[in-house]
């Protein structure tokens, strides 16, 4: 299955994006019984002007697939390991 990520902008992040999406994520976590196969990833840097990407298991993007359309979200692949750190 594939991954989902959504892309918050500089101003999107500046206007508390990341904390609505980590608070977002965790309720649709929660509520669905706190599945053990749901990730999500931040990658480790900002590109040139400052966005950032987040990426979704293909279980988290099942559990959050309002809050990923709600930021635009597209299909991935699995990032690299080394190029991102856990995000929730």
């Amino acid at each position: 299955m594939l991954w989902q990520k959504i892309t918050l902008t500089k101003s999107q992040i500046d206007s508390g994006a990341v904390q609505r999406v980590r608070k977002d994520f965790d309720r649709a976590y929660k509520d669905a019984g706190l599945p053990t196969d749901a990730s999500v990833f931040v990658s480790k840097r900002t590109d040139p002007v400052g966005d950032i990407e987040i990426y979704f298991s293909a279980r988290a993007g099942n559990i959050a697939q309002g809050l990923i359309d709600s930021f635009a979200g597209v299909p991935c692949n699995a990032p690299p390991a080394s190029e991102v750190e856990v995000f929730v």
